[in-house]
């Protein structure tokens, strides 16, 4: 997106990628607070609203000429502020993301007596490869579907073609962040719950 849509070159690319290094440490930083006595479930929800806002905003705002275009001295700062929280938001939904998914082990071993972790983690590694080969195939038909030329310069492309770029960008990607937010509503896994596995997993120990 950066080269087609924003006309950044690569120097200016490769700036905002350096500007996200930052990130980590950010999210380091910010996570504690944000997720302080909150349900995990509740949390990564705001959180995917927020990288809803911060990755599809952007696009869909440049879109309906609400937003620096192209040639505004702005443009260029604000997309590295932006890269920067998009990034950071990444962090955090991943590590409050797999902490769910520890809690879910822990709540399966009160159910089952079994610890199931190389269960869980096979699963989560087989969809995740799924999820990338889809995503990948989904993504080329898609490109297909606009015409996107695949061997044009940059330069070459006409801002028709950038529009639905665009257009196919932002709205998809903030049609799986609602779906994302939409399946975490059947999560039914509580902080109250969870505190209550731990203690039988203790008690379980103890008496072993």
């Amino acid at each position: 997106m950066q080269p087609w849509f924003w006309g950044f070159d690569s120097a200016q690319t490769s700036s905002i990628l350096a500007a996200q290094l930052a990130s980590p440490l950010l999210a380091v930083l910010l996570l504690p607070a944000a997720s302080r006595g909150r349900d995990k479930k509740a949390v990564l929800i705001r959180l995917s609203v927020l990288s809803l806002l911060a990755g599809s905003g952007p696009v869909i705002l440049a879109l309906l000429g609400a937003f620096p275009p192209v040639d505004h001295s702005a443009l260029f700062p604000l997309m590295v502020a932006i890269g920067v929280v998009q990034v950071t938001l990444i962090v955090m939904t991943s590590t409050v993301g797999a902490s769910m998914v520890a809690d879910i082990v822990d709540a399966r071993a009160v159910a089952t007596g079994r610890r199931e972790e190389g269960l869980v983690s096979s699963v989560l590694s087989f969809t995740g490869k799924v999820a990338t080969g889809l995503g990948i195939w989904i993504g080329g038909l898609l490109l297909t579907a606009i015409e996107f030329p695949t061997d044009a310069e940059v330069s070459a492309i006409d801002q028709e073609m950038v529009d639905r770029l665009g257009w196919l960008y932002g709205p998809v990607l903030a049609f799986l962040y609602l779906a994302a937010i939409f399946a975490l509503r059947y999560y039914r896994l509580s902080r109250h719950r969870h505190q209550e596995n731990l203690a039988m997993l203790a008690g379980a120990e103890d008496q072993g």
